[in-house]
């Protein structure tokens, strides 16, 4: 179990490197799901007033804040995909296997900075919700991010499975693309 912790803090901090080391990809997850909502909410939601759902009445603004969750999920799946590809392309998984990192350290040291970054959006989300005159109580809201959390793991865990079960490139993209673009038409952020 020591040994666990150990290697789960070593591929945590390796993590954090490769973060600091590309700042930029902190900036698009923040700014992408901030403009989504604004775009989508505003220029799409312009030309309705409002949808039907359940019976109910529902702003557009209110429909795509699930949505837009959603593509975050996305993007953080293909995250790791891109983050486990660069590891085997250069040697790293191989390296810290042999160094004895387990499978569940590597695993959860590459989903710590993932979870916080989606924790961040979906915050962001919520609070730019009130701004647009949105009223999510906090009750649901917290409902929604413990169904954020089990969704990341399971989303970070099919691009971790797809990164180290597909040799070739083009296989996993067309594993990705195919499995993808359905579910992101899915989302309610489309009509």
């Amino acid at each position: 179990m020591k040994n666990v912790i150990k290697n789960f803090w070593a591929t945590s901090y390796i993590e954090y490197k490769a973060i600091e080391n590309n700042k930029q990809i902190i900036y698009t997850q923040l700014m992408v799901p901030i403009l989504y909502f604004v775009f989508f909410g505003f220029g799409i939601g312009n030309s309705f007033s409002s949808l039907a759902f359940k019976g109910e009445s529902v702003s557009y603004i209110e429909y795509i804040f699930v949505g837009i969750i959603g593509v975050i999920l996305n993007s953080q799946m293909n995250q790791s995909v891109y983050r486990v590809n660069l590891d085997k392309k250069w040697g790293l998984l191989a390296y810290k296997r042999i160094k004895g990192t387990s499978a569940i350290s590597y695993f959860l040291g590459k989903l710590v900075f993932p979870l916080g970054i989606t924790i961040v959006q979906v915050l962001l989300i919520y609070f730019l919700s009130f701004f647009l005159g949105i009223k999510i109580q906090i009750v649901p809201f917290l409902k929604v991010l413990i169904i954020v959390i089990i969704s990341l793991v399971f989303w970070f865990s099919l691009g971790v499975i797809i990164s180290l079960g597909t040799v070739s490139y083009r296989t996993r993209d067309l594993i990705l693309g195919t499995l993808l673009l359905p579910i992101i038409f899915a989302a309610p952020t489309f009509l």
